[in-house]
């Protein structure tokens, strides 16, 4: 092994694992950041007993690890040549569930039913239609089930990098806004749900399109005397939110904020579709931002269907809209363009720039 000696080497590289910095693990360990800085950079090469097992209990270490670690905290020597660590993907704890979570019945139970035996779901669809709330939701349902943990990971992560992330545990993982192309395989008994807007191979893939519930979720938050005071107002807010769960939140809870609103003002301002989206935003950026990231991705002829409201003609199109959850699915078996999707990119000034039917 070159550069610092073979225990400064082999503490960095599995700091590194654990997605530690020198302070944190210094802190967890219960010993200072200049001791950990010390051992890595070779200026003690003999910790105390006490720092060492506390280190090799911090760092998550098997027994195998363990051994070669407290071998060489007494020799400064590795029994045979070490293999670079691979680094680690950072597993958070699951983020809290929202307490007025509302409906999603068949897609909780699909989920339990897979939870058994394992595998990987994938939940897509449209910006806004909650598909991280399911996720997390259900993880927060199924910890008994899973006596390695429950874990939050985010953004793209390769096969590797999930095999890596169990530690061969019977582990639930979400892995939030996954865009990675590469189809993943869950590892024995740990099950994989897996949040995108891009249709994915999966053992599991359900699409998550508008609540059915979404009057019900604006009913719980508003107040049921508000919501049957202007039922048709309701209504209206509702279908200009799409029926998607975040823009409905959004918009309930700017109205609970301004107790002296109608609910007809409120729809009156989601008419239009530069306030509206405006209004949507609020002090929650987190919409405009995923329509934001779903338009991006957009080639000139989809922009244009999506700001038009024309379903295109050609599967080609169809296939891209679908991909970046911008076209819904109807009951009826059509399609329609989704309404934040149109707003978003009419208050954007989008041009005109090519035919969506051709």
């Amino acid at each position: 092994m070159t550069g610092a000696p073979a225990l400064g080497a082999l503490l960095a590289s599995y700091r590194r694992r654990a997605g530690l910095t020198q302070e944190e693990l210094a802190e967890r360990a219960g010993v200072s950041a200049r001791s950990i800085s010390d051992v890595e950079c070779g200026r003690i090469r003999w910790p105390q007993r006490r720092t060492r097992e506390s280190l090799a209990e911090v760092l998550g270490l098997n027994d195998a690890e363990r051994e070669e670690f407290l071998l060489a905290t007494k020799t400064g020597k590795l029994s045979a040549p070490q293999a670079p660590v691979p680094p680690a993907v950072r597993r958070s704890p699951l983020p809290p569930g929202v307490t007025d979570f509302t409906g999603r019945a068949a897609e909780m139970t699909a989920l339990a039913g897979l939870a058994e035996s394992g595998g990987v779901a994938v939940l897509h669809g449209p910006p806004g239609a909650g598909k991280t709330t399911i996720a997390v939701h259900f993880g927060h349902t199924a910890t008994a089930s899973f006596p390695g943990g429950v874990a939050f990971v985010q953004g793209a992560l390769s096969q590797d990098d999930l095999v890596a992330a169990v530690h061969g545990e019977r582990v639930l993982l979400v892995l939030d806004d996954n865009s990675g192309a590469e189809e993943l395989h869950a590892p024995p008994g740990c099950l994989v749900v897996v949040t995108t807007r891009r249709p994915r191979i999966a053992d599991l893939a359900l699409h998550v399109g508008p609540l059915p519930e979404a009057l019900e979720l604006l009913e719980l938050i508003i107040g049921r005397d508000r919501l049957r005071a202007e039922p048709e107002a309701a209504d209206e807010v509702v279908r200009l939110c799409g029926g998607l769960p975040l823009a409905v939140r959004i918009a309930a809870n700017r109205l609970l904020s301004r107790p002296r609103w109608p609910v007809a003002h409120l729809a009156e301002v989601l008419r239009d579709s530069e306030r509206g989206v405006r209004v949507l935003a609020g002090t929650d950026n987190r919409l405009v931002q995923a329509l934001e990231a779903s338009s991006r991705s957009l080639s000139a002829a989809a922009l244009e269907c999506v700001r038009t409201g024309g379903v295109p003609a050609t599967a080609a199109l169809r296939h891209e809209l679908l991909s970046a959850g911008m076209l819904v699915p109807g009951a009826d078996g059509g399609f329609s363009i989704a309404h934040l999707a149109q707003a978003y990119l009419i208050g954007q000034g989008v041009p005109v720039r090519a035919d969506c039917h051709e």
